[in-house]
């Protein structure tokens, strides 16, 4: 008998078996999470975590408890003890009432509370936690849970699949020759930690991919999500094996998505990766995870991020793959950090042992490569025929739009892969990895938003977050490339995202039920930090969450890019700095934080002339509006010391019948305005501010933009800041 001391429970919502009607749904507590009756059955779930008394009392009272906080109640009319199932701390257990509600009048008002209880006997003198233990929770009415499956290393196949959720069982009995290090204690205390085990898998749907018993070593992995209660893990078979129809390997990689309550980020992601034509993206399923018995909730499967066979298929003996990781990279006993960005890259694989001379005479020349990739990218005036012969420039595209379409918060910090097979090879991008973040997962500006191509180089807390996606997109090149593949490949891909999605909720609703019994996190922020959203509070609101984030994003990119979508190039006069670098449709330019104001704007458009014309107006320190001027020449002023206020910017011709403009700029004390649109002021007249930013972008007739009022402010209409 365990003698440990339960929790307490403090959850206490009625339910009236025979004519009431439950309003309120249960409050959740540390032991007993949540009690359902199910009436038809006769039967009680009872739903806990981290439990350790003997079982359960059962009071059947007509009234509520009153004062009694705790057991035993005054009210109670009939009572039943039932042990708690061996070996089960945590899960859902089922209790029979038939016998019990049989003894009671049928015209009886009846409340059922459910209270820790470990008989006096059970106890000892030390302990003395014999008795009640712990608020009692009530019972709602709804349909019972799915039992808890306590796994044991005799436990069959047959007993693990009557306990499934709808998606494969997978279980690990650790069985190391070191006795002490079977538990989770062990596992947990240190991710480096190695344990042989024993690993059975159930597939009910298939029972061709079912196996039992096959010797592995189970570890941690995982940087910040190793920190969270629900840990990721890495398995690593004897010899290569094939699970629920991946390609054969032995390494094996368990996400946890504790912070992604959706569960689908990270599926949702690879598949995309994978139908973009992205190579050597992850494959993944869904499993429940019971180790040495313990149900562990829902997991996703997935092969690892490395070099070899049916992997990252790299064929040279001194290919490489490596990882942008600026969180962590300096840990890494292979690393370097770039001479312009100051960016870490790590060496995280490779087909020769990373030690051997070919290998890091490879490393050492990737180094070169990539810095010389990023003089080229930081020049004033790209060579984009160079930069194209050191990246495999469609892998990036490719790459550009996972992150652009998931708007991931991992952007240029880490988990960011490249290899490059040989000497001869040029740098790809990829593989995917490590969205449970992103997909608005954490409250991160909106759906209309161009995400990728405006983080700017930046070092916060020693840390660099990288912005060679920007770089890219000052490149013509780069985002012609980008619209010319979005209409034959990536629209297409984006479109399935949504039937994905809905697929992968309809295959692990249960379980996800389930796992919330287990880690209880709905209705919480993602993170605790400032930023982070408050979570729904159900799988299904989730869900619907993340589809309607899905649909927007999706709607908004096709309203940006498409083969035909003209391309808008400008550049900025900026105060004391002169004429800057152009940047494309979508980008920032100018400064912000420096008190430097725009002093001039020239624009042009890549369009057949006959189809129409882009025309714009300055307002201007001084002087007021000056006329519309045409593409291709300056608007304000240079060497005379006056600022842009604000801008006007339209479309003339069949131009202006397809497309529309938006544009917004960022105003001195009040920072950026809302996107004013065809012809509209955007910035501030009669206030003297200066304009010390402008963003302009150009998308489909009709495309929905969020954040279009105060884009313009004058005397009348200012607001108090």
């Amino acid at each position: 008998m365990n003698r440990k001391r339960v929790k307490k429970i403090d959850c206490l919502v009625v339910l009236w078996i025979m004519l009431l009607v439950v309003l309120a749904g249960p409050v959740y507590g540390l032991g007993t999470i949540r009690a359902v009756y199910d009436e038809t059955a006769t039967s009680l779930s009872v739903t806990f975590d981290n439990n350790y008394a003997s079982g359960w009392m059962i009071d059947i009272c007509r009234d509520e408890p009153g004062d009694d906080l705790v057991g035993p109640f005054a009210a109670s009319v009939a009572q039943l003890y039932v042990e708690r199932t061996p070996g089960l701390q945590s899960g859902t257990q089922i209790i029979d009432l038939s016998a019990l509600l049989a003894t009671l009048s049928v015209d009886q008002n009846i409340q059922i509370y459910v209270s820790a209880y470990t008989p006096v006997e059970d106890t000892t003198i030390e302990d003395r936690d014999g008795g009640y233990q712990g608020n009692p929770c009530a019972a709602v009415k709804g349909t019972a849970l799915q039992p808890t499956a306590v796994v044991t290393p005799e436990t069959d196949l047959a007993t693990v699949a009557a306990m499934s959720n709808g998606i494969p069982v997978l279980s690990i009995t650790m069985s190391d020759t070191d006795s002490n290090k079977n538990n989770l204690e062990y596992l947990h205390a240190d991710k480096e930690n190695k344990i042989s085990a024993m690993i059975s898998l159930d597939d009910g749907a298939d029972p061709n991919n079912n196996f039992s018993g096959e010797s592995a070593v189970i570890k941690g992995r995982g940087n910040f999500t190793w920190s969270l209660d629900k840990r990721p893990y890495q398995i690593k078979f004897d010899s290569k094996k094939t699970l629920l129809g991946m390609a054969p390997a032995k390494t094996w990689v368990l996400l946890a998505n504790h912070t992604d309550r959706s569960f689908a980020r990270n599926s949702v992601i690879f598949d995309l990766a994978k139908e973009m034509g992205l190579d050597y993206s992850s494959e993944s399923r869904f499993v429940d995870l019971y180790i040495n018995g313990e149900y562990l909730g829902n997991y996703l499967i997935c092969e690892k991020v490395e070099v070899g066979s049916n992997r990252v298929e790299l064929e040279n003996p001194d290919g490489l793959l490596l990882e942008m990781d600026n969180h962590y990279g300096t840990a890494e006993p292979y690393y370097f950090a770039t001479a312009k960005s100051g960016t870490i890259f790590t060496l995280k694989d490779s087909v020769d042992a990373a030690d051997s001379p070919e290998v890091q005479q490879a490393f050492a020349s990737v180094q070169a490569d990539i810095n010389e990739l990023e003089t080229l990218l930081y020049a004033d005036d790209p060579d984009w025929a160079a930069i194209s012969e050191i990246i495999e420039v469609d892998s990036f595209v490719k790459r550009y739009f996972i992150d652009e379409f998931a708007k991931n918060i991992e952007i240029g910090m880490s988990s960011i892969y490249f290899y490059k097979d040989g000497a001869s090879d040029k740098l790809h991008a990829g593989p995917v990895w490590d969205y449970d973040l992103s997909l608005g997962n954490i409250a991160r500006g909106t759906a209309t938003e161009d995400y990728a191509k405006n983080f700017a180089l930046q070092v916060e807390n020693g840390i660099v977050r990288n912005d060679w996606y920007a770089q890219l997109c000052r490149n013509e090149e780069f985002v012609a490339r980008a619209n010319e593949l979005y209409s034959a490949e990536i629209k297409t891909a984006l479109d399935n995202t949504d039937d994905n999605l809905k697929s992968v909720a309809n295959l692990i609703a249960v379980s996800a039920d389930n796992n919330f019994s287990k880690w209880p996190v709905l209705g919480v922020p993602t993170l605790t930090t400032a930023n982070s959203r408050i979570i729904e509070h159900s799988f299904s609101d989730e869900i619907s969450y993340l589809r309607n984030w899905i649909v927007d994003r999706r709607n908004y990119l096709a309203g940006v890019y498409e083969a035909d979508m003209p391309m808008i190039t400008y550049a900025t006069h900026v105060q004391n700095l002169g004429w800057q670098s152009g940047v494309t449709t979508g980008m920032k330019a100018g400064t912000t934080g420096q008190s430097l104001c725009l002093e001039a704007l020239q624009l042009s458009i890549n369009n057949d002339p006959a189809s129409g014309a882009l025309e714009y107006s300055a307002h201007v320190q001084n002087i007021g509006w000056q006329d519309y001027t045409p593409a291709g020449t300056a608007a304000g002023t240079t060497g005379q010391a006056l600022g842009l206020e604000a801008v006007k910017i339209r479309l003339t011709g069949e131009l202006a019948n397809q497309y529309d403009l938006y544009y917004r700029v960022h105003s001195q004390n009040y920072g950026w305005l809302g996107w004013a649109k065809n012809d509209e002021i955007a910035g501030t007249v009669g206030l003297n501010l200066r304009a010390e930013s402008i963003q302009i972008k150009l998308v489909s007739k009709g495309t929905y933009i969020k954040n279009t009022a105060n884009h313009y402010f004058e005397p009348a209409t200012v607001p108090v800041v």
